[in-house]
């Protein structure tokens, strides 16, 4: 029972010494890199019709003096028509870290069936417990061209 037990114990070494080592070998993403990765998991959940992945993005407190988090879920909701394809291509203009918050302006080519539309996009962003989400943008409100 005992040699079971240093058994165990041995593997959980092993286990966390090769985490540890794989860890200190991959750094940690930048701040910048982490908002990239964001506008893409939109970008691939929109064209995967998954509202819960996108809107992970979408800060609880999401204000841009029209639209809440609410009002977004409803809307992006209505424009994933099923059997009807969505894609999302966004073209990163400008990121601009500072602290806690950040600034981006992208362009986001949207297709949908045969019909493409682009949006000059500018969003506030700030690093919480969820990692980093999107408290205001504007630029998108004409979307409403795509069923919103």
């Amino acid at each position: 029972m005992r040699r079971a037990w240093l058994l165990l114990l041995a593997a959980l070494v092993i286990c966390l010494a090769a985490y540890l080592l794989a860890r200190s070998l991959r750094p940690p993403l930048s701040d910048a890199d982490q908002i990239r990765g964001q506008i893409l998991a939109a970008a691939a959940a929109c064209d995967q019709h998954s509202l819960t992945a996108f809107l992970r993005v979408i800060s609880e407190d999401y204000s841009d003096g029209s639209f809440d988090k609410q009002r977004i879920a409803i809307m992006v909701r209505q424009a994933f028509i099923p059997n009807r394809p969505l894609h999302v291509v966004p073209y990163l203009k400008d990121l601009q870290v500072s602290g806690e918050t950040a600034r981006t302006d992208l362009v986001a080519e949207v297709t949908q069936e045969s019909e493409k539309h682009s949006y000059s996009i500018q969003a506030e962003w700030r690093k919480g417990r969820h990692g980093w989400q999107v408290t205001s943008a504007r630029g998108w409100e004409g979307a409403s061209d795509l069923g919103f």
